[in-house]
């Protein structure tokens, strides 16, 4: 498993990402997070092909295979979103726009709280201190029991939730899928509800 994940990285540096443009692409930083830390071993091989998977998926990386997955709804920008600005990162599902505490509606991250994680470093890098955010607070449970406000995020227009999901260093807590307002968005909650 561990040289199949080495050979597809090895072969996204070597001929780039996939579309018309393939020369001008970019690999967005996260991704290159992502992958030093799976090669200093701060993630697993799961958690680094989850995030292999997703940029297949994205078409981000092409294989020259088609992914036969249901679908994931996007999470774009709402109506009922706030306009702010990162003022604090604690880690990577709990940040703060203008010193408002926001903890992500379904995600957990293994030792939350810890600003030195994998997950930390990767909300940091999609949402830097002084970067436009946008927050909708989630109607089903609008604050947890520690007086953060729960909301979906959105840095420079990128969904945290997403990012943090897709890169395998965060995950949906299907605890929550009953109380959130957002469930609907996230396929893991679709198949617990419904089954």
């Amino acid at each position: 498993m561990r040289y199949v994940m080495v050979a597809v990285a090895a072969s996204v540096l070597l001929v780039g990402t996939g579309g018309a443009a393939a020369a001008d692409a970019e690999i967005p930083d996260w991704v290159r997070i992502v992958a030093e830390f799976w090669s200093q071993g701060l993630i697993s091989d799961d958690q680094y092909a989850s995030t292999l998977s997703y940029l297949i998926e994205q078409n981000i990386i092409v294989v020259g295979i088609e992914a036969n997955k249901m679908p994931e709804p996007t999470l774009g920008l709402t109506p009922d979103a706030v306009s702010g600005t990162i003022t604090r990162v604690i880690d990577g599902n709990t940040v703060e726009i203008d010193n408002v505490r926001i903890r992500l509606p379904l995600l957990d991250v293994e030792d939350s709280g810890n600003g030195t994680m994998p997950h930390a470093a990767l909300a940091r890098e999609v949402c830097p201190v002084g970067t436009a955010a946008h927050y909708d607070v989630d109607d089903g449970q609008s604050e947890d029991k520690y007086g953060r406000t729960i909301a979906m995020v959105w840095c420079d227009g990128v969904s945290l939730d997403r990012t943090l999901a897709d890169s395998g260093l965060g995950w949906v807590n299907i605890y929550y899928c009953e109380r959130s307002e957002f469930s609907h968005l996230w396929r893991e909650c679709m198949c617990h509800v419904g089954g």
